[in-house]
């Protein structure tokens, strides 16, 4: 019985002796089957996402460089077709790219500013969802400020400008005026210190708790 180690260095040495034959054949088969291939990858990313990312993530480090390259050639290619979904998706998305946006200048600003700390969009949601969809000062719905032309954004208990941090620990949600609406607790408040997360009134804490429960 040969060793694994000779086996292995044997179809080494096959393959590179037939390298071009057996890529065209490996081509052909993934043009013939891609649905296929596409479904089976589809069912293992989907029972295995965590070994799925995994891998995904070790691939991108070992092979960065060929992947931003690749990355560039693309978006180079297809400028047009990008700029066009791109602008189709805020438009389908207004509140949600209002949102993000401002996301990234506090990003920017913590930055700046040297701030520690970090939050995702999913996470700002899970509070906004903790609070039941409600601004903390006006007690507003977040259905009833976008009617108002408002919307929930994150506000920094103490401003990263006072040394606050931008982690989610100080992060409240409030409501904030788009384009069109007045007011808007967020304007308001601007750069003074104020925790709104413990004035909630039992009617208020009733609904949150309820609302979370969903």
């Amino acid at each position: 019985m040969r060793k694994p180690s000779k086996r292995r260095e044997e179809s080494r040495q096959y393959y590179l002796k037939n390298r071009e034959k057996i890529q065209a054949r490996q081509l052909g088969y993934d043009k013939k089957h891609r649905q296929e291939k596409r479904d089976r990858e589809e069912r293992r990313r989907k029972s295995h996402p965590i070994r799925h990312a995994r891998l995904k993530r070790a691939s991108y480090l070992r092979n960065r460089e060929k992947h931003l390259a690749t990355c560039k050639r693309y978006n180079q290619k297809h400028r047009l077709k990008k700029s066009k979904i791109s602008r189709e998706w805020r438009r389908l998305h207004p509140i949600k790219t209002k949102a993000l946006a401002i996301k990234s200048k506090h990003m920017y600003r913590a930055r700046l500013r040297n701030a520690f700390g970090s939050f995702t969009y999913q996470e700002f949601r899970s509070l906004c969802k903790r609070f039941g969809y409600r601004c903390l000062c006006c007690k507003k719905a977040e259905a009833q400020l976008v009617r108002m032309r408002r919307m929930l954004v994150p506000d920094h208990v103490k401003p990263i400008s006072r040394g606050g941090s931008n982690s989610i620990d100080n992060i409240q949600p409030l409501c904030h005026a788009v384009s069109g609406g007045r007011g808007g607790c967020n304007n308001r408040k601007h750069a003074s210190e104020v925790d709104y997360r413990g004035k909630i009134s039992s009617a208020h804490s009733f609904r949150i708790r309820r609302c979370s429960a969903k």
